[in-house]
């Protein structure tokens, strides 16, 4: 039994052994890799500094973009609003002058039909002045003041469009608009 104790006891004590040789094997190893992980965590802890630095860099940046957005929007607003308001000017002044034309035509044609009036011989004058203003009597009856805008009433009436009529006439689409309204 002594033998057999003996063994185990041999035995056992071989087992602490390569238990010992295994636990430092494995200490070795895990040191190893502890070091590679405090490696990797280093850096790790680098890239997130970094990233911090990078997202405060970009939120200042979208800050400054913001504002000079802002700044914009306001100078465009600010803009828009002194054309608007510009343009309501040029509106009355438009109508404005659109009355004003419409009186001196129609002073202009009711002097012509008092002139057409006049018995041969009198008001020869006045009436070689209308001519040469082109101031005629259309076929429709009207008188007209200039014979373009004669044809642009007709052509109106038979159906054209603006824009045609001033390419037909070679005249301007406003100023088009502006004889087909005073004929209203």
């Amino acid at each position: 039994m002594e033998t057999v104790a003996g063994i185990l006891l041999v035995f056992s004590i071989m087992i602490c052994i390569y238990a010992l040789m295994t636990i430092r094997r494995y200490k070795k190893s895990f040191q190893t890799e502890l070091t590679v992980f405090e490696t990797k965590m280093q850096q790790l802890e680098t890239m997130l500094n970094n990233s911090d630095e990078m997202v405060n860099e970009l939120n200042n940046l979208s800050d400054y973009v913001v504002v000079r957005v802002e700044e914009a929007n306001t100078q465009l607003v600010n803009t828009l609003s002194t054309l608007d308001e510009k343009v309501k000017s040029g509106s009355e002044l438009i109508e404005d002058l659109e009355v004003q034309l419409e009186l001196h035509n129609d002073l202009l044609v009711q002097s012509a039909e008092i002139c057409e009036q006049l018995p041969d011989g009198v008001g020869t004058e006045a009436k070689k002045g209308f001519e040469s203003m082109g101031v005629r009597r259309s076929s429709n009856g009207r008188i007209s003041i200039n014979p373009k805008h004669a044809e642009a009433l007709k052509l109106s009436e038979e159906g054209m469009g603006i824009r045609e009529i001033a390419r037909k006439l070679d005249i301007g689409q406003g100023e088009v608009q502006l004889l087909l309204g005073l004929k209203k």
